[in-house]
């Protein structure tokens, strides 16, 4: 409902609130991502997007899915 309403700073807290709770939840991360770019920082996005690679890195063995690496490419392509 937040992003609906373009209260992207209302909505990142709860994506953080969500990693929090699951910190593997890539789809947190993704919509973390988009929201931190709507508020205008571009380098939070960009921590995100390290933090959760690494994170999926060290735990899992993996890189972050595909869908994933493209918002993550869409958003920096903008900058």
């Amino acid at each position: 409902i937040h992003e609906q309403n373009a209260e992207w700073e209302q909505a990142a807290e709860l994506y953080e609130k969500g990693i929090e709770a699951d910190r593997l939840a890539e789809e947190f991360y993704r919509r973390l991502m988009i929201c931190q770019c709507h508020f205008g920082n571009h380098a939070a996005a960009a921590r995100t997007y390290l933090h959760c690679r690494c994170l999926l890195q060290s735990e899992l063995g993996i890189a972050p899915s595909p869908q994933t690496t493209a918002v993550f490419t869409s958003l920096t392509s903008h900058v």
